[in-house]
């Protein structure tokens, strides 16, 4: 077991003296293992006893490195920000990629706390509320994308209007649409067309990355 616990920091706590993290964690009882990321953002929740193969085998699923995005980690902890929250959140969609599809939704759950965690700090007063607001909630569509689940996508795509999307969000806005197409689609030549003559061919190689690994 303490080859598998190699790859963590640990840290035991004792609910009974330390009340404040216990309520912050929702830890009621014990034994509760958590595997949380740098900035306390919860991945996995092991409650109650457990054999020790059982415990073994399923903490072994999140022994991965994320060495990759410890510098985006760092930032945000540094500094919560828009730009810091957008950069970790695809880090992580991005390691989805990586990992077993059994706990790929864990990722994704840690995704959607970073991004509605920003969202709540946003004032509707603030000059770039719009497009920073806009931007959150397509970030919130990348699960569909990571997660392949095209047809969702597509349906999700239709709230947003083409003309209605601020520059700023304009990538991000066709990547979602590009896969849509490519998953649901026989052709995406006239998508393809569209994003040559915007200058958006970056979103074509991306798409067709992401799409590599619904098909391998």
């Amino acid at each position: 077991m303490q080859e598998t616990l190699q790859g963590f920091v640990k840290l035991k706590i004792d609910i009974d003296t330390n009340r404040e993290l216990a309520n912050k964690y929702s830890v009621n009882g014990v034994p509760n293992i958590l595997i949380i990321d740098a900035n306390g953002k919860v991945v996995h929740n092991i409650l109650g006893y457990q054999n020790i193969q059982n415990l073994k085998s399923e903490i072994e699923k999140f022994n991965l490195s994320t060495e990759f995005m410890s510098a985006d980690l760092i930032n945000y902890f540094k500094a919560k920000n828009f730009s810091t929250t957008i950069k970790i959140t695809q880090k992580y969609y991005d390691f989805s990629l990586l990992i077993d599809k059994n706990i790929k939704k864990k990722t994704f759950n840690v995704c959607r706390e970073y991004l509605n965690d920003y969202k709540v700090t946003l004032d509707k007063k603030e000059i770039d509320y719009s497009k920073k607001n806009q931007k959150i909630e397509l970030y919130k569509l990348y699960e569909l994308a990571y997660n392949f689940e095209f047809n969702k996508l597509n349906k999700k795509n239709l709230e947003f209007k083409a003309e209605e999307i601020d520059p700023i969000n304009e990538y991000s806005y066709w990547f979602l649409k590009y896969l849509a197409v490519k998953g649901t689609s026989k052709t995406t030549s006239d998508i393809e067309e569209i994003l040559k003559n915007k200058g958006l061919e970056s979103v074509i190689n991306k798409g067709n990355y992401l799409y590599f690994f619904y098909t391998k």
